[in-house]
């Protein structure tokens, strides 16, 4: 039995399946935590809980935390994903509090709250902590300010947590920009728009969901431990780009 695991939030989405399945590929066991009813095909054990939740309640938080210590136990847990977000939209008559307090319950809080409970077996096995960011963290737009301040609250976080664990758990960010999902494709009108977003990029491309998943990989199979801490730009050279009117 392969004894190997790893744990990846947000798993039911498109890019946490896209991780699940590649790290699955690759001999993990993997344990997926997502708030949706169903799991998707590349989860050995499926955690069903909202992350906002977790926050937000501590009768709910402490059977989460039990919950998820009992299913690492029997495992070598030595990769903690926290791939899990939210997105809201700020528009002129839907600013609700609420939803700036959920995108930081999700997008940050909940990431150091899981690392956290896995820190003992993580030190234990010479394990990795990834935290899956944004490009909004430094470079956002209209409508995308609660995402860009909880993800520049996890790109904090996640440097501290790097300052304070010295390299035991080598532990990184990694910020992408547009990534091919069905998601990004429903912001656009048609496919000339996607056309156009690609040639936007000095790298001619849209990043794919693969790219972060290898980038994972490399990340916790290298073991080089001067990248501790190291923010990963994944942009296709995005943000070299000035954009001038006309």
């Amino acid at each position: 039995m392969n004894n190997k695991a790893c744990i990846v939030t947000g798993s039911s989405g498109e890019i946490g399946s896209a991780i699940c399945k590649y790290l699955q590929e690759n001999n993990f066991y993997v344990i997926g935590v997502d708030k949706q009813a169903k799991k998707n095909d590349f989860c050995n054990i499926y955690l069903k809980y909202d992350l906002n939740k977790v926050i937000n309640d501590s009768k709910y938080q402490k059977d989460f935390k039990k919950t998820l210590l009992e299913s690492i136990k029997k495992f070598d847990l030595s990769l903690l994903v926290n791939n899990a977000a939210v997105q809201r939209l700020i528009h002129k008559k839907n600013t609700k509090i609420t939803n700036l307090i959920e995108s930081f319950n999700v997008n940050s809080v909940a990431p150091y709250l899981i690392y956290k409970v896995c820190e003992k077996s993580l030190l234990k096995n010479n394990g990795t902590c990834i935290n899956i960011g944004s490009i909004h963290s430094t470079l956002s737009k209209k409508q995308f300010g609660f995402y860009a301040a909880s993800k520049s609250a996890l790109k904090s976080l996640t440097n501290s947590i790097a300052i304070e664990n010295e390299g035991k758990i080598l532990t990184y960010l990694i910020e992408p920009a547009a990534i091919d999902t069905k998601m990004l494709k429903a912001g656009f009108k048609n496919k000339t728009d996607i056309k156009k977003l690609r040639e936007y990029h000095p790298s001619n491309s849209i990043g794919r969901a693969d790219d972060i998943s290898k980038i994972i990989m490399f990340l916790h199979e290298s073991k080089i431990k001067f990248l501790h801490g190291t923010c990963i730009d994944l942009s296709g050279g995005i943000k070299s780009l000035l954009h001038d009117p006309g």
